[in-house]
């Protein structure tokens, strides 16, 4: 019986893992199109925008909230801001764009969030992977002092933007208004996770606010990997338990409203 059991699982998941690499295959060739550019500006696109915020930034003229490099300080902030709200954001049409899969029985809503997420994660590794390669170059002094804490300072935030994005697939579709919730809620995102300033430097009774952001507590696990020593305002198992949390809300709210996921 055992045997049968651990047979039908290895099946199930074999046909979900060959259910998500169709899932990303397709995605790559509708972002893509016809031509290489595609390609390129999906990976060029979130480095470009990082770029010009340090830009501005520097343009600015203001000093290094905190090391010797204002330019380190806010991207390090910017990796983790963008690599979670570009997941969060691209998950939230996961469903709705590749309904047409769902008339097919092995493709089930959690694949196609599955699939784009897994493409996301790709493109959010090799930006980072860039970054930290440029950025031991082109930095005089040394860049990462925890390069161990690297893997969970980005492991972290794809967590989270996976279940806020699985999270925002499931409601978007009987509430149609809670993409445009979404959109609102991306810029005090930004400006409450610590990008361009040292949380724990806050007044106590702004650090309480801001602790309740999830995505402050990622953008300080990446700053106690680059710098010696920084104090972060962090709480991991925070990150993690919510996202939890918004990981069994989803599932809970894609076996309710299954009918409207597939009939709308």
């Amino acid at each position: 019986m055992q045997h049968i059991q651990a047979f039908t699982l290895r099946a199930q998941l074999g046909v979900m893992g060959r259910v998500i690499i169709a899932v990303i295959i397709r995605e790559l060739k509708t972002r893509v199109g016809r031509n290489r550019i595609g390609l390129f500006w999906i990976v060029m696109e979130p480095v470009l925008f990082t770029l010009a915020v340090v830009l501005v930034r520097m343009f600015l003229g203001r000093n290094s909230p905190f090391g010797e490099s204002a330019a380190l300080f806010m991207v390090s902030g910017l990796l983790v801001v963008r690599a979670f709200t570009s997941m969060a954001g691209q998950l939230l049409n996961a469903i709705s764009a590749n309904k047409a899969l769902l008339t097919y029985p092995p493709v089930k809503p959690i694949d196609l969030v599955l699939g784009r997420a897994t493409l996301e994660m790709g493109i959010a590794l090799f930006v980072w992977a860039a970054f930290f390669a440029l950025a031991n170059v082109f930095i005089e002094h040394k860049v990462l002092y925890h390069p161990e804490r690297v893997v969970a300072a980005f492991l972290l935030p794809m967590w989270l933007a996976f279940c806020v994005g699985y999270f925002n697939a499931v409601m978007s579709n009987p509430f149609l208004m809670w993409s445009k919730v979404w959109s609102i809620l991306r810029l005090p995102l930004l400006l409450c996770s610590g990008v361009f300033y040292v949380p724990i430097l806050m007044p106590p009774a702004i650090q309480n606010i801001l602790a309740w952001n999830p995505v402050l507590h990622c953008v300080e696990m990446l700053r106690t990997a680059i710098y010696l020593t920084y104090e972060p305002l962090l709480s991991v198992n925070y990150v993690i338990w919510l996202g939890a949390i918004l990981l069994l809300l989803a599932t809970a709210l894609e076996r309710t409203y299954r009918h409207i996921l597939l009939n709308r």
